[in-house]
C-alpha cells in the first residue's frame, strides 16, 4: 500500500471522485419528517436541516459490512476515496472503498479493546483509546502493522471518545467525554504531540453556552466526534448522546449548535471530511441493521 503524494494521479482521482458521487446516488435517503409524516420546516423547532454549506435533510448512505456494525471511528483517503475505519471493540483497521462498499481490506493492529477514534495523518494512523492513550501505528508492509502506545498521564485522565488532528500546529486533539477535573459547565480538550509523543492542556469548551443556542439553561454534553473542517478550520463537533452537531472555532468556542433527526443520526460516533469540504459521519448500528455512513456535498458560500 503506497500513501506518499508523489504516487497520486490527478485524473484518477477526479476519476474516483465522480465513481463515488453516481455510487452514492444510489443510497439517497428520504426528506426527515416530524412524528405526522410532514416534511420539517427549518428553523421552526430545534431540528435543523442546513449548516454552514451543508444540506442535512437529504444525506447519501452507505451501509457498511457487517464487521464495522460498531464503527467508532473513520477517517477519508482522498487518494482513492476510500474510508480507514475502526470498530469499537476489536483491534482491526478496515479500508472500506465507498464506490464498492462490499470490498473492504483489513489488518489487526491489537487485542480485543475499547478503541474510539482514528486519525489517518500523512502514511500514520493513530488509534485513540477510551482511557486516552494514544496507539500510533503504521505499515511495515502491506500485510504489517508497526504499532507503538502512548500512556496518557493521571492528570489527564478520564473517558475520551475523540481524536483530530490540527495541522495548523501538528497536533492531535483528544477531548473529554467524561472527566472527573471537568465541571458541568465546561469540557476539557488535550493535545498530544504525535512527534515527542508528550500530551499537554489544550482548551475548554464552554458547554453553557451550547446549552443556551438550543434553548437550553443548562445540559450534559457528551461529545462522540470532531474533526476541522479543511476550508473555514472551523471545528465541528457530534454528540451521539445529545443528538446534535456543534461548530466551534478552532480554539473550541462554540459558535452555532444545531440538534439533528434521529432518523439519521441513530448513533453517531465518527466524523472525516475530504480535502474539498465534502462531509462524512458514521453510525453504530445501534442493534439495528448495520452501521453506515452519512455523506454531505459541501457547497461553500460565494
Amino acid at each position: 500500500m503506497k500513501f506518499s503524494s508523489n504516487h497520486i494521479n490527478p485524473l484518477n482521482y477526479i476519476i474516483g471522485l465522480i465513481s463515488l458521487m453516481l455510487s452514492l446516488l444510489l443510497f439517497s435517503c428520504e426528506p426527515v419528517k416530524d412524528e405526522k409524516g410532514k416534511k420539517e420546516k427549518p428553523g421552526n423547532g430545534r431540528v435543523m436541516h442546513s449548516i454552514n454549506g451543508y444540506n442535512l435533510e437529504n444525506p447519501l448512505l452507505i451501509n457498511l459490512p457487517l464487521s464495522l456494525s460498531e464503527v467508532s471511528g473513520i477517517a477519508f483517503y482522498d487518494k482513492d476515496t476510500s474510508l480507514f475505519a475502526i470498530n469499537d471493540e476489536f483491534g482491526f483497521l478496515h479500508k472500506v472503498r465507498l464506490n464498492q462498499p462490499d470490498s473492504s481490506g483489513m489488518w489487526k493492529f491489537g487485542p480485543p479493546g475499547d478503541y474510539e477514534d482514528v486519525v489517518l495523518v500523512d502514511s500514520t494512523f493513530y488509534v485513540l483509546v477510551s482511557d486516552g492513550s494514544i496507539l500510533t501505528i503504521r505499515f511495515a508492509s502491506y500485510d504489517s502493522l508497526s504499532v507503538t502506545k502512548s500512556q496518557i498521564p493521571e492528570t489527564y485522565k478520564g473517558e475520551y471518545e475523540i481524536l483530530y488532528y490540527d495541522s495548523s500546529d501538528k497536533n492531535l486533539y483528544l477531548i473529554c467525554k467524561d472527566c472527573e477535573s471537568d465541571k458541568k459547565s465546561a469540557l476539557t480538550a488535550i493535545k498530544f504531540d504525535p512527534a515527542n509523543k508528550v500530551y499537554a492542556e489544550g482548551f475548554m469548551i464552554d458547554v453553557k453556552s451550547i446549552a443556551g443556542m438550543v434553548g437550553k439553561k443548562k445540559m450534559k454534553f457528551k461529545p462522540s466526534a470532531a474533526a476541522l473542517h479543511p476550508k473555514t478550520g472551523e471545528l465541528f463537533i457530534v454528540s451521539a448522546i445529545n443528538k446534535m452537531i456543534v461548530v466551534a472555532e478552532r480554539s473550541g468556542t462554540p459558535l452555532k449548535a444545531y440538534e439533528v433527526n434521529e432518523q439519521h443520526y441513530k448513533q453517531p460516533e465518527g466524523i472525516s471530511f475530504s480535502k474539498e469540504g465534502d462531509l462524512f459521519i458514521s453510525n453504530e448500528s445501534a442493534d439495528i441493521g448495520t452501521g453506515n455512513v452519512l455523506f454531505y456535498s459541501y457547497n461553500a458560500k460565494p
